[in-house]
């Protein structure tokens, strides 16, 4: 495996490959409940507003020249310094193990930059690719959501997971960043 960066999206030269990504229907199932976007022109619309009020930090995650997916916080709140996190890998990268290494850096960058006191996650009960990134990644699964998403006949629990601050500086940061960042937590 190459090196993974994160690249910030710039709709000049990542629309057409995010609106792959995002509206590939043998993929959305899942991390989309619903999709009502009918064009690329109102794909383009609604990333623009994601971007402006949902999203936070929004990267393509890119491996050898690629783009694999991405990853994002998403319902940021400033008061509670909580976030979600939002991570995706495309079809052909999923099980690589791509997706907790893009996970856990996003969490770093997180933690390093920003005054988050924790972070959150959620996944499907049928997806077990991203149960096993966001486990591999060290969230803990903290309580479900009971059928809460209906697909194909049957009713599936929503899997909530989280990390502190102090968890992952117990658990994950080096020596050097812990002893400077003490104070802060």
């Amino acid at each position: 495996m190459g090196e993974m960066r994160f690249v910030r999206y710039d709709s000049r030269k990542h629309m057409d490959i995010l609106h792959n990504i995002m509206m590939n229907s043998e993929q959305q199932y899942l991390f989309l409940g619903h999709n009502n976007i009918n064009s690329v022109q109102e794909f383009g619309e609604w990333v623009d507003r994601q971007l402006r009020g949902y999203y936070y930090n929004f990267y393509l995650i890119e491996m050898d020249e690629k783009i694999v997916g991405y990853v994002c916080g998403c319902n940021y709140n400033s008061i509670n310094r909580n976030c979600s996190l939002t991570t995706y890998i495309c079809d052909e990268w999923q099980g690589s193990g791509i997706g907790a290494l893009a996970t856990m850096k996003y969490i770093d960058e997180f933690f390093r930059y920003h005054p988050i006191r924790r972070i959150y996650c959620e996944a499907y009960e049928y997806n077990e690719a991203s149960l096993n990134t966001i486990r591999s990644a060290g969230l803990t699964e903290y309580g479900r959501n009971p059928e809460y998403r209906y697909f194909q006949d049957k009713y599936y629990d929503l899997i909530l997971f989280s990390m502190s601050r102090d968890e992952y500086m117990e658990k994950y940061a080096d020596p050097f960043w812990s002893a400077e960042r003490k104070n802060e937590r």
